[in-house]
């Protein structure tokens, strides 16, 4: 049997419960007390899923990739225009992108690999490839 429970606190939502055989599969909110902007997101055990920055448009700084208990951190920085900048992962691996004056990818990767894009007159990508 399945069971699901919503907890709210002076009108910010804190915890979802989805609770099934036993397990809780459900998520923990921490929000910023001064402007209610949630801040970061917690599996039902307290590890960290994803943070977020002081940022208006809500983009996450650093997620969780897979089960909380590997431990494979994401980070990603953003533009101010809320483009991302570059991945990097908990084991040094960084992926940067660039950007032209429409904000389409025009190359990103590692500073093993990178791929390059070029878009026609129309806006459409015409060439992907690597370098």
């Amino acid at each position: 049997m399945r069971r699901h429970t919503t907890t709210w606190l002076q009108g910010w939502l804190k915890s979802l419960t989805d609770t099934q055989g036993g397990t809780n599969y459900g998520e923990k909110y921490t929000q910023d007390p001064v402007t209610g902007f949630v801040t970061k997101v917690s599996d039902s055990a307290d590890a960290v899923k994803v943070t977020y920055g002081p940022r208006l448009d809500g983009r996450s700084l650093t997620s969780t990739i897979g089960p909380s208990s590997l431990g494979i951190e994401l980070s990603t920085p953003h533009s101010l225009l809320g483009e991302p900048l570059a991945r990097t992962e908990s084991s040094g691996v960084t992926v940067q992108s660039y950007y032209d004056e429409l904000s389409r990818v025009v190359q990103d990767g590692s500073s093993s690999q990178r791929r390059v894009s070029s878009y026609d007159p129309s806006g459409r990508m015409v060439r992907s490839g690597d370098e």
